[in-house]
C-alpha cells in the first residue's frame, strides 16, 4: 500500500491538521473508493496517481494541494444527483472533511476546491489543475496490454449498462479525448504518454465502432 496511515499523517501535519484522530478520517475516506461496483476509479487508481506524482512532486507549484486534491477527486462518483456534477459533490466532500474535520488552512483548501472542479471549469488554467488532470489521464498512455485491461475495469463498472448504449458512449468519450490537441497539458506528460495514448485511443475508438456501428 502506498497511501498508508503515515502518509496521511505527513500529509495533516503539512496541512495544519489540529484533530486528533486522523486514522478515523483516513477510513472515511477510503471508504467509497472500496465501493464494490469501483473497479477502474477505486483506491488503486489514487495510490498510483500519488506514487506517480511524487517521483516528481516540482512539475506542481502546491505539492500539498495536488496530493489532497488527488486523494479526494473521485471520492464521490454516480451519486445521481440531478443537480450536481460529480466534480461538484467531491469538491464540497472535500472541504467537509479537509477544512471543517480536519481544520487544515483555509488556503490549501481553497488550492484543492479549484483543482477538484478543474474538469467542469473552461476557465482552469493553473498549473496544479493541469498536472492533476493529466495523472488522471495518465492511464491513457499505458503500453496496450494494460490499456486494454483498463478498458474492461471501466466495463465493469457500466455492467448495468446494455452493450449498444455503452459501447456508443464510451467511443463517443474516448474520441472527445483523441481529437483533443494536445492531450495532456504540460510537457512533462505529453512527452511520456501523448504518443502511445493516441495509438491507443484510436485503436480503442475503432473496436468500440466496429462492434457498435
Amino acid at each position: 500500500m502506498y497511501f498508508t496511515t503515515d502518509y496521511w499523517f505527513d500529509l495533516c501535519a503539512q496541512a495544519g491538521s489540529s484533530n486528533t484522530k486522523p486514522t478515523f478520517v483516513w477510513f472515511k475516506i477510503r471508504e467509497p473508493y472500496l465501493e464494490s461496483w469501483r473497479k477502474y476509479h477505486d483506491f488503486n487508481h489514487i495510490e498510483e496517481m500519488l506514487e506517480e506524482f511524487d517521483r516528481e512532486p516540482s512539475i506542481a507549484d502546491s505539492p500539498l494541494a495536488v496530493r489532497l486534491a488527488i486523494i479526494m477527486h473521485d471520492h464521490q462518483l454516480r451519486r445521481q444527483d440531478p443537480e450536481h456534477s460529480d466534480e461538484f459533490l467531491s469538491a464540497r466532500k472535500a472541504w467537509e472533511i479537509y477544512r471543517h474535520l480536519l481544520h487544515f488552512n483555509e488556503g490549501v483548501c481553497d488550492k484543492v476546491d479549484r483543482i477538484i472542479l478543474a474538469p467542469a471549469d473552461p476557465q482552469a488554467n493553473s498549473r496544479d489543475q493541469a498536472v492533476v488532470l493529466d495523472l488522471d489521464l495518465m492511464r491513457l498512455g499505458a503500453p496496450p496490454e494494460q490499456f486494454a485491461e483498463f478498458g474492461t475495469m471501466i466495463r465493469e463498472e457500466f455492467k448495468d449498462v446494455p452493450d449498444e448504449r455503452f459501447n456508443h458512449g464510451r467511443a463517443r468519450i474516448l474520441q472527445a479525448f483523441y481529437e483533443r490537441e494536445p492531450l495532456y497539458q504540460t510537457a512533462h506528460f505529453r512527452d511520456r504518454f501523448e504518443a502511445q495514448a493516441k495509438t491507443n485511443l484510436a485503436a480503442a475508438i475503432a473496436e468500440l465502432t466496429t462492434t457498435n456501428p
